[in-house]
């Protein structure tokens, strides 16, 4: 169909079987998801796009995620990390929300020293939303002091950014 609307080039590949990736991960089809992100770095591979090779790599590690195919999530998360390292440099908001995402997959897989650096490395770049997360995983661990103290370092960090979620996290820990 590409070739005979005269669309033959790799960018144009690229995007259509990204955009049919998405597709199928929105009417979670993950395993076609993952087959169509394939597809998609392997035309950005060619084309050196390391930009939109970090984003279909993270993309994939969402949906190895869904599977509960974690070492394959953890992966891509980490292969997609590179990237977005070289290009944009640590404090990136891409990169930052890319430590969160290994973050939660090493706490899926129940690592949970690893999980906190993670997560750390986010905090530390003035991530609220990993806040929030590291904070709901330390209130589950009885850890409730550390839980409010996280909770509250995200409200300083920037509360409307996540339009008052802080707020409400910090609510339903109180009893």
């Amino acid at each position: 169909i590409l070739k005979i609307l005269g669309m033959e080039n790799r960018n144009t590949y690229a995007s259509i079987y990204s955009d049919i990736a998405n597709v199928y991960f929105r009417n979670e089809k993950y395993d076609k998801s993952v087959e169509y992100y394939m597809h998609s770095i392997d035309c950005y591979e060619k084309l050196e796009d390391s930009v939109n090779i970090a984003m279909c790599y993270n993309s994939l590690g969402m949906c190895y995620g869904y599977l509960e195919e974690f070492e394959n999530s953890l992966s891509c998360f980490k292969e997609s990390a590179l990237y977005l390292l070289a290009i944009l440099g640590e404090e990136h908001p891409y990169i930052v929300g890319n430590y969160r995402n290994i973050g939660y997959i090493y706490r899926k897989m129940n690592k949970y020293d690893e999980a906190i650096e993670y997560y750390q490395k986010a905090i530390d770049a003035k991530e609220a939303q990993a806040c929030l997360e590291l904070a709901i995983f330390y209130y589950n661990e009885n850890s409730e002091d550390v839980a409010y103290s996280l909770i509250n370092k995200a409200l300083e960090i920037d509360d409307k950014q996540w339009n008052g979620r802080a707020h409400f996290e910090l609510a339903g820990l109180y009893k």
